[in-house]
């Protein structure tokens, strides 16, 4: 059964999106860690960032909102 609503979604190469649901993929206002320590937080349709958002490396090396 395909995730539908919010919940949490780990993948195989560490990297995990916590945030909305349709029909299995994410859509909506979500966060995406990635394996190297970036995280997007904001909207994303269809799987993809979209729209406003914040871009941070966990470091705190760098930061973009926009």
């Amino acid at each position: 059964m395909a995730p539908h609503g919010k919940g949490k979604m780990y993948f195989p190469d560490g990297s995990y999106y916590h945030g909305y649901f349709y029909n299995g993929v994410p859509n909506g206002e979500g966060r995406l860690i990635n394996s190297f320590g970036i995280s997007y937080q904001g909207q994303v349709r269809n799987g993809k960032a979209t729209g406003h958002g914040e871009l941070l490396n966990l470091s705190r090396e760098y930061h973009y909102e926009g």
